[in-house]
């Protein structure tokens, strides 16, 4: 628990917190968006870029 408070302080007041504490979820996956091939064709797969 120390180690939590600690990242905390650093951090700010939830940064991290125990697993057992919970998720929020506020957002839903848009299902109606993807492709009806999503897991089989590799090219459909999003790519993300990151520098």
């Amino acid at each position: 628990m120390t180690a939590i408070d600690a990242v905390n302080a650093k951090f700010g007041c939830g940064a991290i917190a125990p697993a057992a504490a919970g998720i929020r979820r506020d957002w839903q996956t848009k299902f109606d968006m993807r492709s009806p091939r999503y897991t089989t064709r590799v090219a459909e797969l999003p790519r993300i870029a990151a520098r």
